[in-house]
C-alpha cells in the first residue's frame, strides 16, 4: 500500500470517527445522546405510571377481597339463623344468633375500615362509592322497617356506627320466655341481611362487580408491565450489541494504525 492509499484510508477512518463519536474515548454525538436520554425518560415515565396504577389496583382489590370474605361469612351466618335445625334448643339458638351478630359486625367494621377518611386515617377505598354503598345497604337491611324492634326482643340494639350490640342476659331471658318468638324475630331480620349480602356479592352487586373490574384491570396492567419489561430488555441487548461492535471496530482501527501508520 502506497502513501497515497494510506492517507486516503486515514481520512475515511477520521470521517467515520467524527460521525460515530470518538472511538478511542467512547463519546457519543450530542444529538444522539439527547435522543437516547429523551427516550429513556419517556420509557421510565410509562413504566412508573404502569407500576403505580398496578399497585393502586392491587391495594384496592385486596381491600375488596377482605370485604367480600366478610360479607360471605355474614351471608352464611344470616342463612343459618333461619334454619330450624340450628335453633332447636336454647343453646343452639344462642350460638347461632351470636354468630350472626358477630358476622354482621365484622362485615360492618371491614367496610368502615376500608372506606374511612378522617383524621385517624384513610382507607384503601376511601373514595370508592360502591364500597360505601355496600356498607350502607348492609346497615339499612338491619334497621329498616320493624327490624330494630324485632332485634330488640332478643336483646340486640344498633349503635350509631351501624354495629350491633348483644346483651347476653337479655337474649337468654328472651329465649327462655319465648324461644319460638325470639328466633322468629331475629330470623326475619337475618333473612333481610342475607338477601342484601347475596345482592352485594353478585356479579352486578357493589362488591362482586368491583372485585371483577379490579381483577381484570390488574391482569391487564400486569401484561402491560411484562411487555414494557420485554421492550426494555430488548433495547438493552441492542445497545450491548452495538457497544460490542464499536469496541471491535475500535480494536481493529487501533491495530491498523499501529501496523501501518506507526
Amino acid at each position: 500500500m502506497d502513501l497515497s492509499s494510506i492517507a486516503q484510508l486515514t481520512t475515511s477512518i477520521s470521517s467515520v470517527s467524527s460521525q460515530s463519536g470518538s472511538v478511542g474515548s467512547g463519546t457519543v454525538p450530542a444529538a444522539r445522546q439527547d435522543g437516547t436520554t429523551a427516550a429513556a425518560k419517556a420509557t421510565k415515565r410509562a413504566t412508573d405510571r404502569t407500576e403505580a396504577n398496578l399497585e393502586s389496583s392491587q391495594v384496592q382489590l385486596s381491600a375488596y377481597g377482605q370485604i367480600k370474605g366478610a360479607v360471605s361469612e355474614l351471608q352464611s351466618a344470616s342463612k343459618a339463623v333461619a334454619e330450624p335445625r340450628n335453633t332447636a334448643t336454647a343453646d343452639e339458638a344462642r350460638r347461632t344468633i351470636e354468630n350472626f351478630v358477630s358476622a354482621y359486625n365484622k362485615a360492618n367494621a371491614t367496610v368502615a375500615r376500608a372506606t374511612r377518611n378522617d383524621r385517624d386515617g384513610t382507607g384503601a377505598l376511601a373514595n370508592d362509592a360502591r364500597a360505601r354503598g355496600a356498607g350502607n345497604d348492609l346497615r339499612r337491611s338491619a334497621s329498616e322497617g320493624e327490624s330494630l324492634a324485632k332485634l330488640d326482643k332478643a336483646g340486640i340494639t344498633q349503635n350509631k356506627d351501624g354495629s350491633l350490640s348483644l346483651d347476653a342476659k337479655a337474649l337468654d331471658k328472651a329465649l327462655k320466655e319465648s324461644p319460638t318468638g325470639t328466633v322468629a324475630a331475629v330470623s326475619a331480620v337475618a333473612r333481610q341481611v342475607e338477601k342484601t349480602a347475596t345482592k352485594e356479592l353478585a356479579s352486578s352487586g357493589n362488591v362482586g362487580s368491583s372485585v371483577q373490574t379490579l381483577d381484570e384491570r390488574s391482569r391487564r396492567l400486569q401484561s402491560e408491565q411484562a411487555a414494557q419489561q420485554a421492550t426494555i430488555e430488548a433495547s438493552q441487548r441492542t445497545v450491548q450489541q452495538k457497544t460490542a461492535n464499536i469496541a471491535q471496530a475500535a480494536s481493529g482501527i487501533a491495530a491498523y494504525q499501529r501496523n501501518f501508520l506507526g
